[in-house]
């Protein structure tokens, strides 16, 4: 009896120990999270509120474009065209196939994704680039032959000669664009952004959560599993440390935590981000942040046991590859985990050694080896650039003062409206209490309806001058777009501008600013201007540059004329030369 009771004894006091242990744990995880020193919020906040004010910005460009007559039945043209193409049963065929279908991504921070999906929209490439450029049938088709293809290729070329023709005829398509209204957006995008729409809020929504809220679950399991780590002897902690007292002196302790917290919400914050480029068909592999890294170290470095000891073969190709990323230390640590498990005699190893091959297998089976150092210094950058923006979206800074809800309710409610019209009267009143009852059930019908209305007005009456007061803040950062995690969605503008003044300054024999927007748009009018009011096929040289860059000529390599009583000959310039800068299409404003 004496036994039996002494047995439960001890299982109770098992049990009690446990939950002590357990009630210790919330302890020091609440003393952690409250601590002043340990990261309180989101470090990756203005790089999430650029993110989404870029993905936000496209969708208003959409609602300005739906908003005139005349160019929503142009987008409607071109989204019926797409569709068609994206339902086809013959692409269905030729994008489909067992390892296409789909792809499946156990990197954090690279979702999974549609590959046919995808693959479909690539087809629609040179269709988009031809509506970019102005042009119809001929030149896409042009561009489709010509087009270099592997091996395996050529069914998607014969594909695209063969389906975009009849989808033309069948639809009457007319090649009609909307480079009048698109603000420099690709066509790719503006497609996009109707078509995903849906799929695109629903990613941009779980981005904001994401920050709103469950940053602070992911503090909390961070500190938990930092616990249970140090707990189970895991760190180079003390089992029993009192985290509130090492807190007051501990700074390693500090960094570690932060450190933690850091790569968590980093990798958080970059799988969200991905999220919106994959509901939008974009692929994500050709970013320049080696998200590749691990598999391709993996898969390349390769071990062979000798008798005398382990022959490493590694391609050159591979060494390249990783001093060009400039990940050596990440290819030494790869290298050193395989080497261990090559070690035959364990018992000649010291202590100490034992140590450190736990110490480096724990960090390995715990370690951010998708956060490459592309990837970390791309986020930071973009992040620092955010921060020092005037004109962006979410800006809580600036005068716009523009809520996250409202504005993407009111988008949401814009796309489900547009479906809503095809078979009901307009009445937008209507429309809202019905997506209240089976979409909406947090907002009332009038607020939908407010939403909506603010919408529509911030995309027509104040999105214009605020991307263009955007578009002068970012072409003086136009060099640093290659070094952050996203550039701007409309970057061809920024490619336009350059472009531009590069044709005219070669043009002119000048050298003319390419940052200053204001005096780049006021030439590129003076253009427009020039060629309006005179249809010659050739203008005079100087009289031209005058106009144009509204300055005083300055003789360098002309002559008097005696003939025109002292003035500057320098010859004429044909008409086709000033024409050709307004492909550009820099006067969207």
């Amino acid at each position: 009896m004496s036994y039996l009771f002494g047995g439960i004894f001890n299982l109770l006091h098992l049990i009690v120990g446990f939950f002590m242990c357990k009630n210790e744990d919330v302890t020091a995880i609440d003393e952690i999270l409250s601590s002043s020193r340990i990261q309180k919020v989101n470090p990756f906040s203005y790089a999430i509120d650029g993110v989404l004010s870029e993905w936000i910005q496209l969708l208003l460009v959409i609602e300005r474009i739906k908003a005139d007559k005349s160019t929503q039945k142009t987008l409607q043209k071109i989204a019926g065209f797409t569709k068609a193409f994206l339902n086809n049963d013959d692409v269905d065929e030729k994008t489909c196939d067992s390892h296409a279908c789909s792809s499946v991504s156990y990197n954090p921070v690279r979702p999974s994704y549609d590959a046919q999906r995808m693959k479909k929209w690539g087809y629609l490439h040179y269709f988009f680039v031809t509506l970019d450029e102005g042009m119809k049938d001929r030149f896409f088709l042009s561009k489709v032959a010509a087009q270099q293809v592997k091996g395996g290729e050529h069914d998607s070329k014969d594909l695209l000669l063969d389906v975009i023709p009849e989808l033309c005829d069948v639809l009457s398509f007319s090649w009609d664009n909307l480079n009048e209204i698109r603000m420099n957006y690709p066509h790719s995008l503006i497609l996009r952004g109707v078509i995903e729409g849906n799929e695109i809020l629903r990613a941009i929504e779980n981005l904001i959560r994401f920050d709103n809220d469950e940053f602070q679950s992911i503090r909390y399991r961070v500190v938990s599993e930092f616990i249970g780590d140090v707990r189970r002897g895991y760190t180079c902690y003390p089992k029993d440390i009192d985290f509130n007292q090492a807190l007051k002196y501990r700074q390693d302790l500090v960094r570690d935590i932060n450190e933690k917290l850091y790569q968590a919400s980093l990798s958080e914050t970059v799988r969200l981000i991905r999220e919106i480029n994959i509901s939008a068909c974009l692929w994500i592999d050709n970013d320049g942040t080696n998200l590749g890294l691990n598999s391709l170290l993996s898969d390349g470095i390769n071990l062979k046991p000798t008798d005398s000891g382990v022959d490493i073969y590694v391609s050159n190709d591979l060494l390249l590859d990783t001093l060009n990323m400039s990940e050596q230390s990440e290819f030494i640590s790869i290298l050193m985990s395989k080497l261990y498990g090559y070690i035959k005699d364990n018992n000649r190893l010291s202590d100490d050694a034992k140590e450190k091959i736990n110490q480096h297998q724990y960090t390995e089976a715990n370690s951010n080896r998708h956060l490459t150092k592309k990837l970390v210094a791309k986020v930071n950058n973009y992040n620092s650039w955010i921060f020092n923006q005037n004109n962006y979206i979410l800006n809580k800074n600036n005068d716009l003062k523009i809520s996250k809800s409202v504005i993407v309710r009111g988008i949401k409610f814009s796309i489900w409206y547009d479906d809503y019209l095809l078979c009901n009267k307009k009445n937008t009143l209507n429309g809202a209490t019905e997506y209240s009852v089976h979409v909406d059930s947090d907002a009332s019908p009038l607020t939908i309806k407010q939403s909506y209305e603010f919408v529509k007005r911030f995309s027509t009456k104040i999105l214009p001058a605020f991307i263009y007061e955007q578009t002068k803040e970012r072409l003086y950062d136009f060099y640093i777009f290659d070094d952050i995690l996203l550039k701007p969605l409309n970057v061809n503008m920024f490619y336009a501008a350059k472009s531009y003044v590069n044709k005219l300054d070669s043009l002119f024999k000048c050298d003319n600013d390419s940052s200053d927007f204001d005096s780049v748009l006021t030439s590129y009018k003076a253009v427009k201007r020039l060629l309006s009011e005179s249809d010659s096929a050739d203008f005079d040289y100087v009289e031209a540059y005058e106009m144009i860059l509204s300055k005083k000529y300055e003789v360098n390599f002309g002559y008097y004329d005696p003939i025109s009583s002292g003035k500057i000959n320098m010859g004429t310039i044909k008409r086709s030369k000033f024409e050709s800068l307004l492909k550009f299409n820099l006067d969207v404003f």
